[in-house]
Formats: C-alpha cells, sequence, structure tokens
C-alpha cells in the first residue's frame, strides 16, 4: 500500500494513517474496493500511458469520505483524503501544480502513442 496518506488540515497536509490499510492484500486497487471505496472520476486515459488521478468515495462512517490517489506511470506518487466536498475542493487547489502537470504528461503520452 502506499505510505503517503495525506489530509489538508489548516490549509496544511498532515500525514494520516492509510484508510486502506486493513484491507489485508497488497493490490492497492482491490484495498480501496475492500476499505468500501467506489471509483467516482477517474482521470485515466485508456491506453494507460501515462499517469493519472483517480477520485474515490465511501459511505463508511468510519473513513475519510474522499480518497483521492495519484499515480505516476509506473507508481503511486501520493494519496490524499478528504473528509467532506469542501476538503475534496480545497485539497484539488493545493494539488492544482501536480495535476497539471498529470495533464501535460497525459497530453505527451497520447501525442507519442499516436505517432508510434
Amino acid at each position: 500500500m502506499n505510505s503517503y496518506e495525506w489530509d489538508l488540515t489548516q490549509q496544511a497536509f498532515k500525514e494520516v494513517p492509510d484508510p486502506t490499510a486493513d484491507a489485508e492484500t497488497s493490490d492497492v486497487k482491490e484495498a480501496i474496493s475492500k476499505s468500501g471505496y467506489v471509483l467516482e472520476i477517474s482521470g485515466d486515459i485508456d491506453d494507460g500511458v501515462s499517469s493519472s488521478v483517480q477520485i474515490y468515495a465511501t459511505e463508511k462512517p468510519d473513513k475519510p469520505r474522499f480518497y483521492i490517489d495519484v499515480m505516476g506511470q509506473n507508481t503511486g506518487i501520493a494519496t490524499f483524503v478528504a473528509s467532506d466536498v469542501i476538503s475534496l475542493l480545497e485539497t484539488l487547489k493545493q494539488l492544482h501544480p501536480l495535476l497539471t502537470l498529470i495533464g501535460i504528461d497525459q497530453f505527451a503520452g497520447t501525442q507519442i502513442a499516436g505517432r508510434s
């Protein structure tokens, strides 16, 4: 599992316990699912040529409402959590530079794949 779970608290990211740690599996997507999270927004490109962001949500009261998984081409970069929609929006605002970089990577990846 990722060792980087972060929560935006008072305009600063604080490390928090992994809400998927109790899933008892080493497969990240399976752990997310077993922990009660459902994929709500996916930034994946079908051909898998680049980095992406996925946003999962859960209704479980003992878990953060949102789980934001930031992936590089070959590995997880970081995972963020948010307790409600306002916290999700603030987290995404703070991640804007990283999300922009991921968008550039996705565009470049699709352009390279299209030329092959």
